[in-house]
């Protein structure tokens, strides 16, 4: 099933509102544990620098690879596979709480609820939609974002 205008559109309104709340869990995070960003993505930065081969090959998997496999485990065939459609609501939850899981290099409550967020809207956007590649364009589109700032920070941080 293709993309449609209105799968575009709630994919930006998606961004839109988690970007939003990521930047108030950033301020967070800084105020509680003295972090600017969450341990995953300073393992990724750390990864990206080391060299030029790591860096394409860190953001093509980052940008193109994470977001069709994890949104295929986490929502196609956790949501699918294991919730009625009685128990969407639950699916959100716990698919949600799941997709934090892996994303966390540290003990860090801020960094898992922004994780869990993320999990919770893109899990929202497949219950909703039905179409398993609304949650891999916001997936996607995250994921870009966040890797062309990070390539920026190393490429700055390298000369």
């Amino acid at each position: 099933m293709p993309l449609t205008r209105q799968d575009v559109s709630m994919i930006l309104v998606a961004y839109v509102s988690f970007f939003v709340i990521q930047i108030g869990l950033g301020l967070l995070n800084q105020a509680i544990y003295h972090q600017t960003s969450t341990a995953n993505n300073k393992v990724i930065y750390q990864i990206m620098g080391t060299n030029h081969f790591t860096l394409v090959l860190m953001g093509f998997t980052a940008v193109f690879c994470s977001p069709i496999l994890e949104e295929l485990v986490f929502r196609g065939f956790l949501i699918g596979a294991m919730f009625t459609t009685r128990t969407k609501a639950l699916a959100v939850v716990i698919s949600g709480v799941l997709f934090a899981f892996p994303h966390m290099a540290d003990i860090n409550v801020i960094s898992f609820l922004t994780y869990a967020i993320l999990g919770g809207t893109l899990a929202y956007l497949y219950v909703h939609t039905n179409n398993i590649k609304v949650p891999i364009g916001l997936h996607f589109l995250n994921n870009l974002i966040a890797m062309g700032m990070m390539l920026l920070q190393v490429t700055l941080n390298s000369h």
